[in-house]
């Protein structure tokens, strides 16, 4: 397994020990499928974050422009943009899966089934 089927391996298991305690039982298949990972890096998303952060602090001290209408632009462009950050980009394992390759998709599947299954104990 490459570096990014692990990343995407543990973010998997992560977000499905989540599901498993919220639902008090060890997830199937259909429901580890169903699960949402994250797949935007941390490191984009706190550059993106601190972009927002900028944008909203010049618009709050009108830096660039001195019209309010720009200025209240770029506070709302700039919430909008942190919380995107702060969100990220989220999708359904079962689409990930379905971009790789069958028996990359069987081992990651597995793997992550088999470490949320010893992680959690019901």
């Amino acid at each position: 397994m490459d570096h990014h089927h692990e990343k995407l391996r543990r973010r998997a298991v992560k977000a499905g020990i989540r599901a498993a305690k919220q639902r008090h039982h060890v997830l199937d298949e259909r429901e580890v499928l169903s699960l949402k990972v994250q797949v935007l890096p941390a490191l984009p998303r706190v550059m993106i974050g601190l972009a927002g952060a900028a944008m909203i602090g010049s618009g709050i001290s009108g830096v660039p422009v001195d019209s309010n209408a720009a200025q209240a632009a770029l506070v709302i462009g700039g919430l909008l943009v942190v919380l995107f950050a702060a969100f990220g980009v989220r999708r359904t394992l079962s689409s990930i899966v379905d971009n790789l390759a069958s028996d990359a998709a069987g081992e990651l599947l597995s793997s992550v089934i088999g470490s949320i299954a010893d992680a959690v104990d019901f």
